[in-house]
């Protein structure tokens, strides 16, 4: 394909270097197109023992790992189970290297071409299961990749190479050296509808105001009869509130930056221009309730 050969833990490590002034080593384990079974003891395993066989090798001692996989999980049967057996592996790691070690993770890229609705609800699923690792596994952060430029129809470019890098090393100042003042993305904190026609979502970690110039954001709502499209949106501070263009019915769940290739832009925090961490199919409080405005 047209894979850049470049990689975002170059520019991860001279930020680094640059904010604590000594050099970082990265060692490299990885294997592109991979699978998570082959990095979970608990499933095949085969570039898990890998990994431990380069650290061991290395002197037994890591700082934190970088991991950006997941695309070859994008199936009806891996999708499921992706958030356990991600923890399985988490988990592992941890037992055998006798320490807490930090994961620094990317949430899911985009997969240009032909739109498939099974195909971008795995992808959402796979993208859910990392921002979930991230709030439910200590340890665990994830940043997001969705708005960068690619390559081909499925590898980030060289020059987004270069951002994500930063992205992760940002994440690894704040969450490993406890550097403060440090921003990270925008993450969903509360989904709920406000009436039978308004759903809000607001938002942690903004630092100015949620913000997506004269568009609508990439935020869907689902109710028992499918999408409820959108016919408008307001914006204030940590808050999106998505104008619905029909009254829902029965229980609603929403996504963001949900499709393999999302349509809309995501929504970003003003000041940092960090966008939104995608999610999937999380429940809006109060529907299948009577709402009060």
């Amino acid at each position: 394909g047209g894979n850049p050969g470049a990689s975002p833990y170059l520019s991860f490590g001279k930020l680094l270097r640059r904010e604590l002034g000594y050099p970082i080593g990265l060692l490299q384990t990885s294997l592109g197109g991979s699978p998570l079974c082959w990095w979970n003891p608990k499933e095949d395993g085969r570039l898990y023992r890998n990994m431990l066989e380069v650290v061991r090798s290395q002197g037994g001692k890591v700082k934190g790992v970088l991991w950006y996989q997941g695309c070859t999980d994008t199936t009806d049967q891996d999708s499921p189970t992706y958030l356990s057996r991600f923890r399985e592996m988490v988990e592992g790691f941890r037992a055998d290297m006798g320490a807490e070690v930090p994961f620094l993770t990317v949430q899911l890229s985009r997969l240009l071409g032909t739109w498939e609705y099974d195909n971008s609800r795995n992808w959402a699923a796979i993208r859910e299961a990392q921002r979930r690792a991230a709030l439910e596994i200590p340890g665990v952060s994830a940043v997001p990749a969705l708005d960068g430029t690619m390559s081909d129809g499925i590898h980030i470019s060289a020059a987004f190479c270069l951002v994500l890098g930063e992205r992760l090393a940002m994440a690894a100042l704040r969450n490993i050296y406890g550097k403060p003042g440090v921003p990270a993305a925008p993450e969903l904190e509360k989904a709920f509808l406000a009436d039978e026609k308004t759903a809000v979502f607001t938002f942690r970690n903004v630092q100015g105001r949620m913000f997506c110039y004269n568009c609508l954001p990439d935020i869907t709502v689902w109710d028992e009869e499918g999408i409820v499209p959108a016919e408008g949106c307001e914006l204030e501070g940590n808050t999106v509130r998505m104008l619905l263009s029909r009254p829902v019915k029965g229980r609603c769940k929403a996504g963001g930056g949900w499709e393999q290739d999302p349509k809309f832009p995501l929504p970003v925090d003003f000041n940092t221009h960090l966008p939104m961490l995608a999610f999937y199919e999380v429940p809006l409080e109060g529907s299948g309730e009577a709402l009060h405005g």
